[in-house]
């Protein structure tokens, strides 16, 4: 009965114990225990390890069982595990609380779920009418600490440091559609990250897609750029990336723009091993105005204002900078700042976009920018 499910291609072990009880051919009551369960999906979208417990559940009594429901509470259910995944994303053991009658599920303690690192926190969970179009589910929870370098490998995305916190408020569920009435918010890198629109549809099946748009102030470049060997940068950096659309939660389009906050008064300073990957990202013909021989008796350079735009559609990334260049329809990546004065212009304005995301892996493992 799971097989036209999304648990129908599971590889399982362990023991499950308990009865069932039915009338008038409808299910009434389930009392499980759950012994060393181990549960891996074979396209490797879920996976839990040594899940033990008791579950417990019955229906909505009938009008003439009424008045013997009332003196019969449900049992409460428990589960327990070892550890599993969710999207190759892992996390640790922990303890599930909650009550379940009909269609209805109340947590009735906080799940404190180890995850990347860091922590998951759900203060509050419940579910009205599930597996109704009616479905109402309820959530209030939190990230703490979560490690930004595992959470990227895990995804396969290029490797970098720091830690991710944030709320997570008013999540809703309904006829396989997440979406958050809120913001979600988070700081990283010494600044805050805010997701708005957030909007996933099919989380659990074979195609899922997210929507959202982000919003990023005053991200502490130096420690970004430290965080996968990009070269040093000082200074804070904007972001902001609209439109996003991820397909089985791989980008599929956005309009995303990084540049430095008009009002930043913080130290602007550049390593050559920065100029040198920015100079990469602008494709072919890209450098820094300085030659490479003078290059070398600087460390570092000052700047006034650096930035790099990319529209993604059709695998294809439109490239801009922070403005137009003076010379041969190029544009700014790195706008340069007393003496010696550096700058780097792109001229590039069609990229790959499986290129450029090697391009970056190269670069997060310390290999230098890949010339093509």
């Amino acid at each position: 009965f799971l097989l036209d499910s999304g648990l129908g291609e599971l590889e399982t072990l362990g023991q499950i114990l308990g009865d069932l009880q039915m009338r008038d051919g409808g299910l009434q009551r389930i009392n499980l225990q759950l012994q060393a369960v181990t549960a891996h999906d074979k396209q490797q979208r879920y996976s839990v390890d040594e899940l033990s417990g008791a579950v417990h559940w019955q229906a909505e009594p009938g009008q003439a069982n009424k008045a013997q429901a009332q003196n019969e509470q449900t049992k409460q259910s428990k589960l327990q595990w070892a550890g599993g995944t969710a999207y190759k994303l892992p996390f640790g053991s922990g303890e599930l609380h909650w009550q379940a009658t009909d269609k209805n599920l109340q947590l009735l303690k906080p799940l404190n779920l180890p995850l990347v690192g860091g922590q998951l926190q759900v203060n509050r969970f419940s579910a009205k009418g599930l597996g109704s179009e009616a479905m109402n589910l309820q959530f209030d929870g939190a990230l703490q600490g979560l490690k930004l370098s595992q959470l990227t490998r895990a995804l396969e995305w290029p490797e970098f440091a720091g830690s991710l916190s944030g709320r997570l408020p008013d999540l809703s569920y309904s006829e396989g559609v997440f979406t958050v009435g809120g913001t979600l918010a988070a700081e990283v890198f010494d600044g805050t990250v805010k997701l708005n629109g957030l909007r996933v549809d099919n989380p659990f099946g074979r195609l899922p897609k997210l929507e959202a748009d982000i919003q990023m102030r005053d991200l502490d470049l130096a420690m970004a750029t430290s965080a996968f060997q990009f070269g040093a940068i000082e200074g804070r950096l904007h972001g902001d990336v609209k439109g996003l659309r991820l397909v089985n939660w791989q980008p599929a389009a956005f309009d995303a723009e990084f540049y430095t906050p008009p009002d930043d008064k913080s130290r602007h300073r550049i390593s050559q091993r920065a100029i040198e990957n920015i100079s990469s990202l602008g494709g072919a013909g890209a450098g820094a105005a300085l030659s490479r021989g003078f290059m070398q008796f600087f460390e570092n350079f000052a700047y006034d204002r650096l930035g790099i735009s990319c529209r993604l559609a059709n695998a294809v990334c439109l490239m801009g900078g922070i403005e137009p260049a003076p010379d041969k329809g190029g544009y700014y990546l790195v706008k340069g700042k007393l003496l010696p004065r550096i700058d780097v212009i792109g001229y590039a304005r069609e990229v790959s976009w499986p290129a450029l995301v090697e391009q970056l892996r190269s670069i997060a493992a310390g290999e230098g920018p890949v010339v093509r």
